[in-house]
């Protein structure tokens, strides 16, 4: 699954990973300043039944 971060209230997206382990998921949440807005969004690939899993910390 691809791991995008989003920042900023949408005005920064940056692409973490293509093909995110549970290990860059779990180091990017801790590395994360919670105290300002982020959208951690994992997207499966569109052909493999698509989905989005947003995790959002205001």
């Amino acid at each position: 699954m691809k791991l995008i971060l989003i920042a900023n209230f949408g005005e920064t997206e940056s692409v973490i990973a293509e093909e995110a382990t549970l290990a860059e998921v779990e180091a990017l949440m801790d590395s994360l300043d919670w105290q300002n807005f982020h959208q951690v969004v994992l997207q499966r690939n569109p052909e493999l039944n698509a989905y989005k899993a947003r995790i959002v910390k205001k």
